[in-house]
């Protein structure tokens, strides 16, 4: 498994590095042991709404419209077990809050997204 490397810009003011992409502010959010998890199921909604094997960290999460979001939701419901896909909805939701508060979306994009 290879590893990822965070993207980060300086924080001058509380001297570290703030995140700059929603997959990195979303897992930083997380405990340690939440990340890998919820790593896998952001590649999973990734690859299930590009079609293609697809990388989180490439991947347009910022992009995600109420249209998108409800055919994912169809597939994960269909590919997953019932706690599964809430798992998978529930990273598909943090990480475009994150797109939000990053300012990558607006605020009326977000709440029709994860409605």
């Amino acid at each position: 498994m290879q590893a990822t490397v965070l993207s980060f810009n300086p924080l001058t003011k509380f001297g570290k590095p703030k995140p700059t992409h929603p997959v990195d502010s979303y897992l930083l959010r997380l405990s340690e042991s939440s990340r890998r998890g919820m790593r896998i199921a952001l590649r999973n909604i990734a690859e299930n709404a590009s079609g293609q094997p697809v990388d989180p960290y490439e991947f347009e999460w910022a992009a995600l419209h109420y249209a998108n979001t409800i055919l994912i939701r169809e597939q994960i419901a269909k590919r997953f077990s019932l706690h599964t896909a809430n798992y998978h909805l529930c990273a598909l939701r943090g990480v475009l809050k994150e797109c939000w508060r990053l300012q990558l979306m607006k605020h009326a994009d977000y709440a029709s997204a994860i409605d």
